[in-house]
């Protein structure tokens, strides 16, 4: 989607940075808009459910799980942050981090690193934009 956003700005404004220069805002507010909608759902609708099961269970991956939100809960902004820069789908690590102990504010700068992928996304569009255009 950041692609097309972006090419579709390019198209729109007749110019490579100019097009580069509005859909990139735009792609970043539209994703931090819906990854602290998705966790903040998830943190409101699932978390206390899934912790309560989790909690007296004795399976590996409920000792597993407590371990990586206690991580989370000490160095929230760092896991969030590297969890945002690697190919882990975006909406589901969102309801994920919603059911850890990690806070808000956490939550919002790791997940805030994900602009280096929104740039080159917007590139990647704004590129396909000036390519389609030398062609024609």
């Amino acid at each position: 989607m950041h692609i097309i956003v972006a090419f579709a700005y390019c198209k729109v404004y007749g110019s490579f940075w100019l097009g580069f220069a509005v859909a990139t805002p735009i792609v970043y507010v539209g994703v931090m808009l819906g990854a602290l909608a998705a966790f903040l759902l998830s943190q409101y609708l699932f978390a206390n459910y899934i912790k309560k099961k989790i909690k007296g269970s004795k399976s590996e991956f409920a000792t597993k799980f407590r371990v990586v939100d206690k991580m989370f809960e000490t160095d929230g902004i760092l896991f969030v942050a590297l969890l945002r820069l690697m190919m882990v789908p975006f909406g589901i690590a969102c309801y994920a981090l919603g059911v850890t102990q990690v806070s808000l504010t956490d939550y919002f700068l790791g997940t805030s690193v994900y602009i280096i992928n929104i740039v080159i996304y917007v590139l990647l569009g704004c590129s396909l934009y000036q390519a389609t255009e030398a062609s024609e």
